[in-house]
């Protein structure tokens, strides 16, 4: 039986796996032992400075407060004797790469949970630096403002890191949906598009440090949101409002890190690509101005930076010089550290980067996720130029650190800062075009086979997810004689949830992701094999839609004879069960060659005869049966067309450069549950038949859109909706330059 996901069944799944997510981040919350995540000390100790009105120091004059120190010992981090945050009097894990001179963490014993402190900030400093000064301080305020609510602010130190915790996965939950819109507007159908939101459950590190108290989950929240309204200006009609969102996002996002300052690139070209039909100059007037507003909004703090230090970000943190003696810095011994470390950290290295995943899931990971994103980029015809615009930000982020590091190396003799969460507010467009290989593959493949590649990705990926929360469990809770190699006692004396329970998180973890696997599944069995379609392919209401939203309409043309006479000739009308002839019925039972398209009145009849417009047939009949399986998307699409007018005139150019066609459900030449669909073939095309790719349309002058007709569905036929099974596609054959409106 085929699947119809339509638009409340969308969002409705949507909003599934959202929950789904932030179950996940609260479950790895209750996971993680007190500051056992980079930096953590330092975050939690500028959120109580200004808790506690200590304002923002500069940077590297900030001191850690004993009070901080007090939590790092009660919480297991460091040993009794430590005098600060130093990695060696930190305690050790099992196969840990970090060996300090504090205990084994799973045979530590834990203060009894009413014993455990209420900090006290302001009676002393440790020696150790704060250098999270050298941040902008909104996230810091923001959760200082919420300890404040929450009135947190003289609770045990456990119940306000879970209360810190938990707004960082408030934050990073939003991600998903984001990841869906984004890839929405993209092209890919509602199917596909859950794909991409699905694939961001596939990176542990990712629900590590979303779940973790630190300022990047604000960076990884706006990173987000910049992708997801860069998206809607490519491939959207960009307005003057759409320039304000895109400034005041990128303002907030460099009010996070000084990275942030690359999504400039991304908005900018959001504007100067956009796929529109509006003036090149006035595209690129909206991204200059969407970035000067981003830099208004949020560029005073680095302005500020540079008129006062001298440097954009200066450091919070003094480094000591290496004596490299006779030697000197080797390329060839940073690049192999450089580029393990990024991966390691990218996928899984929790803690402070002291638990790394099996050696073998790292490249298998990364061998999958760059094939499936070059697959994705490859299946994008039409509109790689536009989503190349969403990609900047990753790549230049890792040169960026990739450059700071090696100077870090030359000047202390130590890979540091190649941490793969720097790119983790761009990894929407990741996920996305890891999303968009399934194109390729429903192209390339039988249908079966298809269906099995997406059938081992749904159920991969929470696979992947759960057996990252395992990893950190039978690490820092490890007990070789329990069945999962972890003690639920020992998690439950250092929890830092007081009454919670972990297998309550764990159990809500499990059965949701049972749930997203067997629907996925059934997804992927119940939609059909799918192609774009030929280029000859007319434009259905359905597919003009978008223009008509977006108000791009162009001006009132006057039709002329030979708009009509074309029209007459081509607009798509019901003919019978089997398929639909491009001419009218009585062309179709009367002359053989109307229009130049070679006909046959068994066609009319529902024979299943070869025909060249069959492709055709199946996209302009699915293109009205949603609405009848579902009033709600009816009464959607009645909204859209109410908004349109009907006497605008639209040439065929305009109609491909805003409006590509939606592909069908079917392939050419594959089955359609009961009717067959007959293979397209150059030997069955008449002597009289246009090249539509190369002349028929160009020369085909006005269409008016009242004349777009679409088929009425036929009884007992399964019902589908192009539009949320498939990508929008382009015309086979065009590049990107092509694919624009001129």
């Amino acid at each position: 039986m085929k699947v119809v996901l339509t638009r409340k069944r969308f969002i409705g799944a949507t909003a599934v796996l959202t929950a789904a997510y932030l179950i996940l981040l609260i479950t790895w919350a209750y996971v993680t032992p007190a500051f056992r995540s980079p930096d953590a000390p330092m975050h939690y100790n500028s959120i109580m400075r200004l808790v506690n009105g200590g304002g923002w120091p500069d940077p590297g004059t900030a001191r850690i407060d004993e009070g901080v120190l007090t939590v790092g010992k009660e919480g297991g981090l460091v040993s009794a004797e430590a005098t600060g945050f130093n990695q060696r009097y930190f305690s050790t894990v099992p196969d840990g790469l970090i060996q300090g001179t504090g205990d084994q963490f799973p045979w530590i014993h834990p203060l009894p949970e009413d014993d455990r402190a209420v900090p006290e900030f302001g009676d002393g400093y440790t020696s150790g630096i704060d250098q999270m000064t050298q941040h902008p301080p909104v996230y810091y305020g923001i959760a200082a403002g919420y300890l404040k609510v929450l009135g947190a602010d003289h609770w045990q130190w456990d119940g306000q890191l879970l209360a810190l915790r938990v707004l960082s996965a408030l934050m990073v939950m939003w991600v998903v949906p984001a990841t869906v819109y984004t890839a929405r507007k993209t092209g890919l159908g509602r199917r596909l598009s859950l794909f991409a939101g699905l694939g961001i459950f596939a990176i542990p590190q990712l629900a590590h440090v979303g779940s973790s108290i630190t300022n990047d989950s604000l960076y990884i929240l706006v990173g987000a949101l910049v992708l997801a309204q860069s998206a809607r200006v490519l491939f959207g009609n960009p307005t003057k409002r759409d320039v304000v969102i895109s400034g005041l996002l990128l303002g907030l996002g460099l009010w996070t890190k000084a990275t942030f300052l690359v999504f400039g690139l991304v908005v900018g070209l959001s504007f100067v690509l956009a796929r529109a039909a509006i003036p090149a100059g006035r595209k690129w007037l909206y991204g200059v101005s969407a970035g000067m507003l981003g830099v208004v909004v949020g560029g005073l703090w680095w302005v500020r930076n540079l008129i006062v230090y001298g440097s954009l970000q200066p450091s919070g943190m003094k480094i000591a010089q290496a004596d490299w003696g006779t030697e000197s810095p080797d390329l060839r011994d940073f690049l192999p550290i450089a580029w393990t470390d990024f991966v390691e950290s990218f996928w899984g290295k929790y803690g402070w980067l002291e638990i790394p995943l099996p050696s073998w899931m790292i490249p298998t990971l990364t061998l999958c996720a760059v094939a499936m994103a070059i697959l994705g980029f490859i299946a994008a015809k039409g509109r790689r130029t536009a989503l190349s615009a969403l990609l900047p930000f990753p790549v230049l982020v890792f040169a960026i650190i990739l450059g700071q590091s090696w100077l870090n190396y030359v000047y202390t003799g130590q890979v540091a800062g190649m941490q793969g969460r720097y790119i983790f507010p761009a990894i929407s467009a990741l996920a996305v075009l890891v999303a968009w290989c399934f194109v390729s593959l429903r192209r390339q493949l039988e249908p079966r086979f298809a269906q099995i590649a997406e059938c081992v990705y749904v159920i991969s990926v929470p696979l992947i997810a759960s057996y990252g929360v395992w990893w950190m469990l039978q690490t820092v809770y490890r007990d070789n004689d329990e069945l999962l190699k972890f003690s639920w006692t020992t998690w439950d004396r250092w929890s830092i949830a007081t009454g919670a329970t972990l297998k309550l998180w764990v159990g809500a973890t499990l059965g949701i992701f049972a749930i997203i696997m067997i629907v996925g599944c059934y997804l992927a069995r119940a939609c059909k094999h799918g192609d774009t379609p030929p280029a000859h392919v007319y434009p259905t209401h359905r597919d003009i839609e978008s223009l008509e939203r977006t108000g791009n309409q162009p001006g009132h043309v006057e039709r002329d004879a030979e708009s009509d006479e074309f029209l007459k000739q081509h607009a798509p009308v019901p003919v019978g069960a089997g398929a639909v002839s491009l001419g009218s019925e009585s062309h179709a039972e009367g002359d053989a060659h109307a229009g130049g398209i070679e006909s046959d009145p068994s066609i009319a009849h529902g024979s299943h005869e070869e025909s060249d417009v069959s492709d055709a047939a199946e996209q302009v009949e699915q293109g009205d049966q949603v609405e009848q399986d579902d009033q709600a998307e009816e009464g959607d699409q009645v909204e859209h067309a109410e908004e349109s007018s009907l006497d605008d005139v639209r040439t065929v150019d305009q109609l491909r450069g805003v409006a590509p066609v939606r592909p069908t459900d079917d392939q050419p030449g594959t089955a359609n549950d009961d009717q067959p669909v007959v293979a397209h073939d150059d030997r069955t095309r008449g002597a009289h038949e246009p090249e539509f790719e190369n002349s028929g349309i160009e020369s085909a002058g006005e269409v008016p859109v009242e004349q777009i007709e679409r088929a009425e569905p036929q009884v007992g036929q399964d019902s589908t909706d192009p539009a949320s099974d498939e990508p929008d596609a382009s015309f086979d054959g065009a590049s990107d330059a092509q694919d624009k409106p001129e």
